[in-house]
């Protein structure tokens, strides 16, 4: 797990918190002297605790992003630095197989929909010329062997039309999962984040075999902190304690938590 840069973690306590109307603390006790890790305030002058040394990390480590299909790398929509947000696109691989397939059995399914209007119109027509010969021959005015050909040719139109709908319900799976393998060469932010590292150029290849990351996403979670308190320290910090993080490499900063 890659680990963000050393803190300076100051335990501070509720009470005291309340009386500090100052800037925010360095780590140095009321003589101006360097305070040590862990050490105990020894006057009323300071509102800590404790002063610790500690990290921060990120809640389920850092998200290494790879590609789900290997390929080439096509576009690339991100830079480093970027703020994502959760199924965005990062980047697109090579999909030309994938798209002719996907277009092939698009192009079989319109056509395969485009004779249901057809086979309709021929089932109503049957239909009206069996009803029309069921009068006639109630009236013995035509012979039985037509009625039964207007019969015959009803029901077979009718089988046509459930065969086609049933044909486009199967050429529609296949479009889906068309569609699907198309979707394979795109690659999505997993989650909220914030791009750290970007690996993939237009040309690089992936591969699934050995898993190559594209991305490496810093994901909009928790942050923990591990702060190394002293064992002398340890009894004055306390569950619900306001506390103060210090950058060791910027301490006019700090964030309270």
């Amino acid at each position: 797990m890659i680990r963000l840069p050393k803190l300076l973690l100051a335990a501070v306590a509720l009470s005291s918190l309340a009386a500090c109307g100052g800037p925010p603390p360095s780590a140095s006790n009321a003589s101006g002297a360097p305070a040590k890790p862990g050490a105990v305030a020894s006057t009323v002058n300071t509102p800590y605790s404790a002063i610790a040394a500690g990290k921060v990390d990120i809640e389920g480590g850092l998200v290494d992003v790879a590609a789900r299909a290997p390929g080439v790398v096509k576009e690339v929509f991100v830079q480093e630095g970027d703020i994502v947000k959760a199924n965005q696109v990062l980047a697109r691989q090579e999909d030309d197989d994938a798209r002719l397939s996907r277009n092939r059995v698009a192009a079989q399914l319109a056509q395969t929909e485009a004779q249901i209007p057809v086979l309709e119109v021929q089932l109503t027509a049957a239909d009206r010329e069996e009803k029309r010969l069921a009068r006639l021959i109630a009236q013995d005015a035509t012979s039985q062997q037509l009625y039964e050909q207007a019969q015959d040719n009803t029901r077979q139109l009718s089988a046509q039309l459930n065969a086609q709908k049933a044909s486009i319900a199967l050429v529609r799976a296949q479009l889906a999962e068309a569609n699907y393998q198309m979707e394979l060469y795109v690659i999505r932010a997993p989650t909220d984040g914030t791009i750290v590292r970007r690996y993939a150029n237009p040309g690089s290849g992936a591969s699934t075999f050995s898993v190559t990351a594209m991305f490496q996403l810093q994901p909009d979670s928790k942050r923990i902190v591990r702060a190394e308190v002293e064992e002398r320290s340890v009894s004055l910090v306390k569950a619900g304690q306001k506390v103060e993080i210090v950058p060791e490499s910027d301490q006019a900063k700090s964030y309270p938590g």
